[in-house]
């Protein structure tokens, strides 16, 4: 299997993204309107538009789970097949992200105009532009089931691949529930806020950035062992790797820049989001600045003076430096599983430094 790159993802997604639109817009009844062709059009457009700038993380993961536990003696087959399934998952993060932006009313994504704000300069009607957007979000997460039903069709596994894809959908959904749902969690009670962010972390951002690629790829690796241990490697090792992830993405937020991230710093402490951050130093302040942080959070809008204040009680109660001790002890425990897998798949020792090398770009 030919090593795969970011630009192989990113040439492949927008290719897949804008053909679907244009076959969409060839089943369409005859629209003698211009004005609305001219929004049909900027609607596709801005499919391409918001699925440019990641990392292809997910779908760089797939394909090197694929190469890694695939045998010595077995023929590379179905490199094209492997790569749109990854391209699914990355499909399906663009339309879960234009949809968070509209949930949390963000103004960029990626260092551009999320979805709905593009949208909504365009139309001059904030109701309009939400509602383009949302529609548009549903419209990738279908394409992304469409290509992730037709590359899976061809590899080893294939009902079990697709249900996995099927599964990510819904922990997502319901991932994005959980989240919204802790807006209004009390934070007085430290264990069980910390429960909750946790099981969130893996429902809305393990699920499909390291569990699904970890699992769909090792069954398709066709390797003889990958039935029976891919559920449980994939969800140990990737509920391991995706927690680390997103504590790592949370401290981005607070310690970046906008010219990095290509959002606002402090913008989880502005929306208020319940971060493994904020549950370590709802644990570690001193019982004045506890009150405070629990006052600002329960607030409807938190100050930039407010922002600035909490992300300095971050640092100085021990919180980042916690978080950042927890992300380096689960990718301990996560490269130490891998390790562990490889070694009894029969791995070479190449191919296994080379896979964890490769996971330890989730956490820095």
């Amino acid at each position: 299997m030919k090593e795969l790159t970011q630009y192989d993802i990113d040439e492949r997604l927008e290719s897949l993204i804008t053909r679907a639109w244009h076959d969409k817009m060839q089943h369409f009844p005859a629209i003698d309107a211009p004005d609305v062709m001219h929004l049909l059009n900027q609607v596709g457009g801005q499919a391409a538009s918001s699925s440019r700038g990641g990392k292809r993380l997910r779908a760089l993961l797939l394909h090197n789970t694929v190469a890694t536990f695939t045998p010595d003696n077995s023929p590379a087959k179905h490199s094209d097949e492997i790569i749109d399934l990854g391209c699914a998952i990355e499909i399906f993060q663009t339309a879960a992200l234009i949809h968070d932006d509209i949930i949390d009313a963000a103004d960029t994504r990626r260092g551009q105009p999320s979805a709905h704000r593009a949208l909504s300069q365009f139309t001059q009607n904030a109701d309009q532009g939400s509602g383009l957007a949302l529609m548009l979000g549903d419209l990738l997460a279908t394409l992304s089931i469409r290509t992730a039903h037709t590359s899976s069709s061809v590899l080893a596994h294939s009902p079990d691949i697709f249900h996995a894809f099927l599964d990510m959908h819904d922990q997502v959904e319901l991932g994005q529930i959980m989240d919204i749902s802790m807006e209004s969690l009390d934070l007085t009670h430290t264990d069980e806020l910390h429960s909750s962010i946790q099981a969130t972390y893996i429902n809305k951002t393990a699920s499909y950035t390291t569990i699904a690629p970890l699992f769909m790829g090792m069954l398709a690796s066709g390797h003889p062992q990958a039935a029976t241990l891919a559920r449980s490697f994939a969800h140990s090792v990737g509920e391991k790797l995706g927690i680390a992830f997103q504590i790592h993405d949370d401290l981005l937020d607070l310690m970046s820049t906008p010219q990095k991230t290509g959002k606002p710093v402090g913008g989880d402490i502005r929306e208020a989001k319940r971060t493994w951050v904020l549950s370590h130093a709802l644990r570690l302040t001193q019982p004045s600045d506890r009150a405070f942080l629990i006052d600002a959070y329960m607030r409807e809008t938190r100050s930039e003076q407010d922002v600035e204040q909490i992300r300095s009680l971050f640092i100085s109660c021990g919180a980042i430096e916690a978080s950042i001790t927890d992300v380096e002890n689960l990718w301990t425990h996560a490269a130490q599983e891998i390790l562990a897998a490889c070694m009894s798949m029969n791995v070479s020792a190449q191919d296994t430094q080379n896979f964890i090398s490769f996971c330890s770009r989730f956490v820095g």
